[in-house]
């Protein structure tokens, strides 16, 4: 009797804890085969909008509501994400401040939106609200640059 009680036990303490001789939990659990765990970028790297442009259409979604605050609509975020990716990559670094930028320089910065994106940068409202995201995701990057090579110039190149 002592030894059927304590097998019951065993029994039922294996069904709880999910090891019993009938249990699929590896069956069930979804595999990871050929999956990366690494992080990847590609969402900072623009190559969302590359794949998007790469047939020829431009992104559309994107409209400047009356009060003319920011931009709304399905596709923001993709702008916000790529106003990142062409400031990092396009704009001259020597300058300081995009105060100091001049309008020739802005210039292909623009004319890259316009030709991924479906919105008119000769606007003066949109033109002001990209060139502010503009300046704020230039001097975020340039204090990036600036902490990463001024904490030892000689660690960080390496």
């Amino acid at each position: 009797n002592d030894v059927q009680g304590g097998n019951r036990n065993t029994v039922e303490h294996e069904v709880l804890a999910g090891n019993s001789a009938g249990s699929t939990q590896e069956s069930d659990a979804p595999t990871t085969e050929g999956q990366s765990q690494n992080k990847k970028r590609g969402i900072t790297k623009g190559y969302e909008v590359m794949k998007r442009v790469q047939d020829g259409t431009k992104i559309g979604g994107i409209f400047l509501p009356e009060n003319g605050q920011s931009f709304v609509g399905p596709n923001v975020n993709l702008l916000k994400t790529e106003i990142g990716v062409i400031t990092r990559l396009m704009a001259p670094l020597r300058k300081y401040y995009w105060s100091e930028l001049t309008e020739a320089e802005k210039q292909p910065l623009f004319a890259k939106l316009e030709t991924e994106f479906d919105i008119n940068s000769n606007d003066v409202a949109i033109k002001k609200i990209l060139s502010s995201r503009m300046q704020k995701r230039f001097l975020n990057y340039k204090h990036h640059c600036n902490k990463h090579y001024n904490k030892d110039p000689l660690t960080a190149r390496s």
